[in-house]
């Protein structure tokens, strides 16, 4: 397949069915793929539900959705936690490559800031998967 390895990953544990898999296999292009697979591993959804999902994320928010700002916090998470655990798997480009995207990513959400709203509260924090360790 050609699953991203965190999905792979997902699969040999058994955190996600086969059927879910080839689910998500037929959507690699969806923009919410990466947060609805984190969703799917907190909720445990159906294949029914998966598909469900996969199309609602599909049709034009109307307001902010705090929740799906947090499954970006989330996939963040679990970026680090895939590093952290395959450290050996990494070729030094790869990652370099991987860290001018992350301080791209860094420029676009500092420039989101004047932007943002402020709603006066501290920030939230991010979902974390039980029984990882973050260094």
């Amino acid at each position: 397949m050609n699953l991203p390895e965190v999905l792979q990953s997902a699969l040999r544990e058994g955190l996600i069915g086969v059927s879910q898999g080839y689910i998500f296999a037929a959507n690699l292009d969806h923009p919410l793929l990466m947060d609805i697979f984190q969703q799917a591993i907190r909720e445990g959804f159906t294949n029914a539900g998966l598909e469900k999902e996969l199309k609602k994320a599909l049709k034009p928010a109307t307001t902010v959705n705090k929740k799906s700002f947090s499954l970006y916090r989330g996939s963040i998470q679990s970026l680090m936690s895939g590093i952290n655990e395959q450290s050996d798997a990494f070729r030094k480009s790869d990652l370099e490559a991987f860290l001018n995207d992350l301080r791209e990513l860094s420029t676009v959400v500092e420039g989101r800031l004047p932007e943002a709203i402020d709603d006066g509260g501290p920030a939230v924090e991010a979902p974390k998967k039980k029984g990882v360790l973050l260094q």
